[in-house]
């Protein structure tokens, strides 16, 4: 039966704000709706003002309201696999494959629920990559590609490697190196190249193995 309950509650963290105020009762889980708002998506208590947040990138309005409620915004900054800088990091075997797949859809539409070829969320992005490239199976959703193959340091971290955000994963991409993310980002954004930022909760999986890197 489905249960309406008021809430007021405020999270910071990750570089992202998210105030849930009101009367609502998501369709889609708790999980699945505080990502959505992460990422700047329109949300199941949208629509009755259930819910109100800033994505990765911010907003001086969204700033603002989290500021007058008592909590503070620290911004991503960018980082992992040895650094933050924006340099192209060469790839090759399998995981130049998965990068040169993912770089072919720079500019595409962003979606909920798409999986791809002409529009993607952040998991049927991955899905679609890692099979058109090197025929390997990460059904989606995030949550559970975020489980797949082996966790590896922020220093270790390679180029074709999974980036993963929040336990469970509210939200994924794919690593190309030098501190650089690409993934399907948001609806304004569409898919994207970006620093990895969002620090807090930011951890890498090598679902490719030892012998990609040759």
């Amino acid at each position: 039966m489905a249960t309406n309950l008021a809430v007021a509650t405020l999270v910071v963290g990750a570089g992202v704000a998210l105030v849930w105020t009101g009367f609502t009762n998501p369709e889609d889980g708790l999980i699945s709706e505080i990502g959505k708002v992460l990422r700047g998506e329109e949300t199941s208590a949208s629509k009755r003002g259930g819910i109100r947040g800033i994505g990765a990138e911010g907003s001086a309005t969204g700033v603002q309201q989290i500021r007058d409620a008592g909590g503070s915004v620290s911004a991503g900054s960018g980082g992992g696999g040895g650094g933050g800088g924006t340099a192209q990091v060469s790839a090759t075997g399998d995981r130049g494959r998965v990068v040169a797949e993912a770089r072919r859809h720079l500019g595409k539409r962003y979606v909920w629920g798409a999986k791809g070829p002409n529009s993607f969320d952040c998991s049927g992005l991955v899905q679609y990559v890692y099979g058109r490239a090197v025929g390997k199976s990460v059904p989606a959703p995030s949550q559970t590609q975020a489980l797949r193959g082996v966790a590896v340091s922020e220093s270790a971290a390679q180029p074709g490697d999974l980036v993963c955000y929040g336990r469970p994963a509210w939200h994924i991409g794919i690593y190309l190196g030098g501190g650089q993310l690409l993934h399907a980002a948001n609806p304004s954004k569409g898919v994207v190249i970006e620093p990895v930022g969002w620090n807090a909760g930011r951890y890498y999986r090598n679902i490719l193995g030892r012998s990609a890197e040759a």
